[in-house]
């Protein structure tokens, strides 16, 4: 199986892709990463890299400057029916309100990172007790809840740090 990852943080950040990866080559999952290699649409390599997942897993934080690129990639994972979870840094909804309203988006406040990780939990009890409704939703916090929980952990240990 394969997971695809997007994200969109600061170069001190960048490190948590590469937790990420392991975390899910630790579940027997080979991983593609963006590579942000064209302007206003993803390329055919990124579509197909997209369309042959499994998963879909894009990250995005206020200080990352990939954001468009990140939401353009999920936007096209779910029109070709790819489980896809967005994990965005609250700050992110005061620039694009309309994304906090869709159920595989998940938002996160470095400052209260629990309530973010009761989230994922709540998703994934569901999704488990709920697979007939939308199969693609269930699939995304079934395999891929479970890998971005240790991301919400560390972006709020690194705030912790800074201050």
């Amino acid at each position: 199986m394969k997971a695809y990852i997007a994200y969109s943080l600061s170069d001190s950040e960048r490190y948590m892709v590469s937790v990420l990866a392991f975390r899910f080559q630790d579940q027997n999952f080979r991983t593609d990463l963006s590579l942000f290699k064209y302007e206003d649409e993803p390329n055919f390599s990124t579509r197909s890299d997209i369309k042959s997942s499994h998963l879909f897993v894009g990250i995005a934080t206020q200080d990352g400057d990939k954001l468009d690129f990140v939401r353009k990639e999920w936007l096209y994972a779910l029109k070709v029916h790819i489980p896809a979870i967005l994990l965005l840094e609250d700050e992110l909804l005061t620039l694009n309100p309309q994304l906090k309203d869709h159920p595989n988006i998940l938002v996160f406040n470095r400052s209260n990172p629990e309530a973010a990780i009761h989230q994922i939990n709540q998703n994934i009890k569901a999704a488990a007790a709920n697979q007939e409704g939308k199969p693609n939703d269930s699939l995304a916090w079934m395999i891929g809840g479970f890998a971005i929980t240790p991301l919400i952990e560390l972006l709020s240990e690194q705030k912790q740090k800074a201050a």
